[in-house]
């Protein structure tokens, strides 16, 4: 996991409680976010868990999307928490005017404004530098090394994901970002001192995700997968891995290579079922229907997927790759293998194989994340940043 010594309950002051209460907090979702696209994934629910416990904390709590109308009908499942979003379907270059100029009127009383991921954070600054807030510049994956693992460090994608992160890191009065990685890339990359940046890891609900009841194992044994079916995910050699045993994968999730992996299961055998995109209250029944876990993406930000595989006790198996490896110790909370179908193969069949293993693997997985990743830590956490950054 991320070094203890950036984690801002190590680096920052208790939050200053009087001043949150007074304040009222801002969150941008990226650009071209929606609440219906994160419904849409199953993603809402986890989404908005901090927000809701954030409430009490702050004297309100604002989400703006980019919906364009269809955000509307989720207003009364956001209970306490205020939406704005282009209900007026204006063009885009009129909606942000129109923020900039109301923003006052739009997001009443002093506010403290904060990015949900880098993608349109530029514009964001734009609107807290108007309203004279201080803004928290929050980076879940860094798009830039994205982007130069894919595509190489000249592509003009890597170049503009880049030029982003350094005018919101620069022009924020604190960053957050979700790994140690993230935090070098302000720091080193884009100059932004040591003292206004934190590591704040992705956090799990641990009351909702959480061991199930002891079963025995399904016959065969169940492998879960939890992901987009993107390149980045490795999903064909996950296939390719499945061919050579005895168990069976189900694939929760969608994406461009769902055919693919269908074809590819098809012609050697592989049993594989795809389930789709699971709502988040959901997935605690997933989770309790499987027998491991496998990641085995090329690169990853800080996985969720992964880290609540390990909240409900669950042995994992995940590529020895960036962003996996940071949080993994192999042999501890999990096994690291190549990327390649024979290795994914031969660690997966290790856990199945020794239930010893697999349940020292998920005890010691769960564990884990009560002590670092937990929302009610992340709840303190998110205190004491936004606290630093009204201080600012």
């Amino acid at each position: 996991m991320a070094e203890a010594t950036h984690l801002p309950e190590a680096t920052l002051p208790p939050p200053d409680r009087a001043a949150l209460k007074a304040r009222h907090l801002v969150v941008f979702l990226e650009y071209a976010s929606t609440l219906a696209i994160y419904d849409k994934a199953g993603l809402l629910d986890r989404e908005l868990a901090l927000y809701r416990r954030l409430i009490g904390a702050l004297g309100r709590v604002t989400l703006v999307t980019w919906s364009r109308g269809e955000d509307e009908a989720y207003r009364a499942r956001l209970g306490d928490i205020g939406l704005v979003h282009n209900s007026c379907r204006l063009p885009w270059p009129l909606w942000m005017a129109y923020l900039f100029f109301a923003f006052p009127r739009v997001f009443p009383g002093p506010c403290v404004v904060k990015t949900n991921q880098m993608s349109g954070a530029q514009h964001v600054l734009k609107l807290a530098r108007r309203a004279s807030a201080p803004m928290v510049a929050r980076c879940g994956y860094p798009w830039s090394i994205f982007y130069t693992r894919e595509y190489g460090a000249d592509d003009p994608r890597t170049r503009k994901a880049l030029a982003v992160e350094r005018v919101a890191f620069r022009g924020a009065a604190h960053v957050v970002g979700s790994t140690e990685e993230i935090r070098r890339l302000a720091v080193e990359t884009h100059g932004v001192s040591p003292a206004r940046c934190s590591v704040m890891p992705n956090y799990v609900d641990t009351d909702l995700l959480k061991p199930g009841p002891a079963r025995a194992p399904a016959t065969p044994p169940n492998v879960l997968f939890l992901g987009r079916l993107e390149a980045q995910k490795n999903p064909i050699a996950l296939v390719e891995a499945m061919a050579g045993l005895d168990a069976t994968l189900s694939v929760v999730g969608d994406g461009g290579l769902r055919a693919e992996m269908a074809a590819r299961a098809a012609v050697t055998g592989a049993r594989v079922r795809f389930l789709g995109n699971v709502p988040h209250g959901e997935l605690p029944k997933v989770f309790a229907a499987a027998d491991a876990f496998v990641l085995p993406s090329l690169f990853e930000g800080h996985p969720k997927a992964l880290l609540e595989a390990m909240a409900c006790g669950l042995p994992v198996v995940g590529a020895d790759s960036p962003g996996i490896r940071e949080v993994l110790r192999d042999g501890e909370t999990g096994l690291l293998c190549a990327t390649d179908a024979a290795a994914i193969r031969a660690c997966l069949g290790r856990v199945l194989a020794d239930r010893g293993l697999a349940s020292r693997l998920g005890r010691a997985a769960r564990a884990e994340i009560e002590a670092t990743c937990s929302l009610d830590l992340t709840v303190e956490r998110e205190l004491r940043v936004l606290s630093k950054a009204i201080a600012a």
